[in-house]
């Protein structure tokens, strides 16, 4: 039987972009994911799926995978379905969580959590650097 976190990834993705939210997914990193490390806080990172922030979109039952622009540098992102423990909207908190402590098992024993994400939010989320750049008039 095929695993219900790619699904429900899927379905919340939609529902966030048919309410005109901005959908985030939240990843553990490991040696199977390919994410601009600069980006990971704590073994993890958040990323925008919004259609205008990301280009070839893919999602399948096995992985997400797109290509986003870091600081003015494309990269191709990848993660395995099973690293991704989040997916919400920015907006108003609202998507689907899955205990990353159970990553990796089969689904019935995944628990799902439907809070907001300001908790995760305050864990995950980069503060932004000072620009380099100067501005010249």
């Amino acid at each position: 039987m095929d695993s219900m976190r790619p699904y429900l990834i899927r379905a919340v993705y939609e529902w966030c972009l048919d309410n005109n939210l901005t959908p985030y997914i939240i990843a553990v990193i490991n040696d199977r994911t390919k994410v601009p490390l600069q980006y990971v806080d704590g073994g993890q990172i958040v990323l925008n799926l919004n259609p205008k922030s990301v280009g070839n979109l893919s999602m399948t039952n096995m992985d997400v995978s797109f290509n986003a622009r870091f600081s003015g540098v494309s990269h191709h992102i990848y993660l395995p379905v099973d690293c991704i423990y989040g997916i919400y909207s920015k907006e108003n908190g609202q998507g689907m969580f899955f205990d990353h402590h159970d990553r990796g098992q089969d689904d019935h024993e995944v628990k799902l959590d439907y809070t907001s994400h300001k908790e995760l939010d305050k864990n995950f989320s980069k503060k932004p650097k000072k620009s380099h750049l100067k501005l010249i008039k």
